[in-house]
């Protein structure tokens, strides 16, 4: 089976993965949700990725012990072929959200902020030769420029919080906790659905990275960088504006320096910033892309992993090519319905696959041949 995988290192994967957990943690969150009452979101973000590395190393403990190469391997050894395709299923749709909501809310703040006469269709046109050139080059250049840019990704965002230290007031984080701590699991709870796919594409790419002891290094390591990140980014912004303000606005990390006077010479770092994000949002949306590409060549045994990343990339340029007025709404209506409420199912699927791996005996069906 030629996935055009080829074979990466243990700083590339933490490259790749922290800079998707990232993305989905500060330019992904659901305003209307997260600050209902008040702002807890720089420590239910935090706690959430925390939870979704518990439930990485849980599959980690079950493939070690089934001795499986890969999740799919793990998947049919749990819950059989048929288990395993709806299992699959699921979790390729998790992975295209992962790669839809970042790059098109950057998209369209790139639209309303910066090029405001130039129409949302057209910009989105520019984004199918670089997605095309870099999915058919393969996994390993993905992992390479991620390497790259991941540090460019998160210098920008803390110059952006310290420069706005002279707009930090304290008073804004009241009412802390929001309208409870309850509110404040419940939402890490919830957000753990999203922040789980990037971390399985570590073991769903788990030959490429070159066994299960490198997966579970990167896992961890990618966990804790955007776990640091993401507090402090999502802590700044919790000391500029207060949780009335935050509501109404999709990315606040776009207009952090706006209360800085006109004559600062940080005021316009945000018009740097915004391409910095959106080129690493659009890697990461690549990099997630990618591993759903892999699963389902994997599920329905498919010889190369280019025509399901073709078929993949073309369903996800035209659903953000789309995502305009009503129809975009219409998007986010959908997704943020899944993100409040799909765990419910998420969850108790994954770890009843979790489970049922850890006290199965036996090995895969077919992992010798794989």
């Amino acid at each position: 089976m030629s996935l055009r995988q080829g074979r990466i290192g243990t700083y590339e994967a933490v490259a790749m993965t922290a800079m998707a957990l990232f993305f989905y943690g500060v330019f992904a969150i659901d305003p209307a949700f997260a600050y209902t009452a008040g702002n807890s979101v720089y420590a239910a973000i935090p706690l959430s990725i925390g939870l979704s590395l518990g439930i990485f190393l849980l599959y980690y403990a079950a493939m070690k012990k089934s001795r499986s190469r890969d999740l799919y391997d793990l998947l049919t050894y749990s819950v059989g072929r048929a288990g395993a395709g709806i299992v699959s299923a699921m979790l390729i749709a998790m992975l295209l959200i992962c790669a839809y909501i970042p790059t098109s809310r950057l998209i369209t703040l790139l639209n309303a902020f910066v090029f405001v006469t130039r129409h949302y269709e057209y910009m989105c046109v520019y984004l199918i030769p670089v997605v095309g050139v870099i999915v058919f080059l393969g996994f390993e250049t993905i992992s390479r420029m991620s390497l790259f840019y991941a540090p460019l990704i998160f210098l920008a965002t803390l110059a952006a919080a310290a420069a706005a230290f002279p707009s930090y007031q304290t008073y804004r984080l009241y009412p802390l906790f929001g309208d409870g701590v309850f509110h404040m699991l419940e939402f890490a709870v919830s957000d753990t659905v999203m922040f789980i796919p990037p971390l399985f594409g570590i073991l769903v790419a788990g030959r490429t990275i070159q066994g299960l002891g490198k997966a579970k290094r990167a896992a961890i390591y990618s966990g804790v960088i955007a776990i640091g990140i993401c507090a402090v980014t999502l802590f700044a912004l919790a000391l500029v504006f207060d949780y009335k303000e935050l509501t109404p606005i999709r990315i606040p990390l776009y207009r952090i320096n706006m209360r800085l006077p006109q004559s600062h010479v940080f005021v316009r770092l945000d018009k740097l910033g915004i391409f910095i994000w959106l080129a690493g949002a659009i890697l990461s949306s690549i990099y997630t892309l990618y591993i759903a590409a892999i699963l389902y060549a994997r599920t329905f045994s498919q010889g190369d992993v280019r025509p399901a990343a073709a078929a993949l990339g073309a369903l996800l340029l035209s659903v953000i090519q789309a995502g305009q007025g009503k129809l975009h709404q219409s998007f986010y209506d959908a997704i943020n319905f899944l993100h409040r409420y799909g765990y419910y199912v998420v969850l108790p699927v994954l770890l009843l696959v979790a489970g049922i791996g850890l006290i199965k005996r036996g090995r895969p069906e077919g992992n010798e041949k794989n």
